[in-house]
């Protein structure tokens, strides 16, 4: 099943705006990883930490990890946070999402 996230329906990046800025600033990913698995389009990752972009546009994603995920309005996790992919391992469409952050 696929469920297309509306921007209204995510976390406003003017809401999130703290984050956005610790998010960049931590650089490569950390010695720990989620668990699980973290879908970005077509691309399946095991166990994934740090940052993945979006191969196609819209950004598709499931997450089925431990940790909560942001997602960003550019590529390399850069630029504003728009909204977060909680660990429910449904498919989100998330139409301006460029990349995808987890710790």
């Amino acid at each position: 099943m696929i469920k297309r996230v509306p921007l209204a329906g995510l976390v406003l990046a003017a809401t999130v705006l703290p984050l956005a800025a610790p998010a960049a600033a931590a650089g490569p990913a950390t010695a720990q990883a989620a668990r699980g698995v973290l879908w970005v389009n077509d691309q399946r990752y095991v166990d994934p930490a740090g940052c993945y972009n979006a191969t196609q546009f819209p950004l598709t994603a499931s997450n089925a990890t431990d940790t909560e995920a942001l997602i960003y309005d550019e590529l390399h996790c850069e630029g504003l946070v728009i909204g977060k992919l909680p660990p429910d391992g449904q498919r989100h469409v998330v139409e301006f999402g460029k990349s995808i952050r987890i710790y």
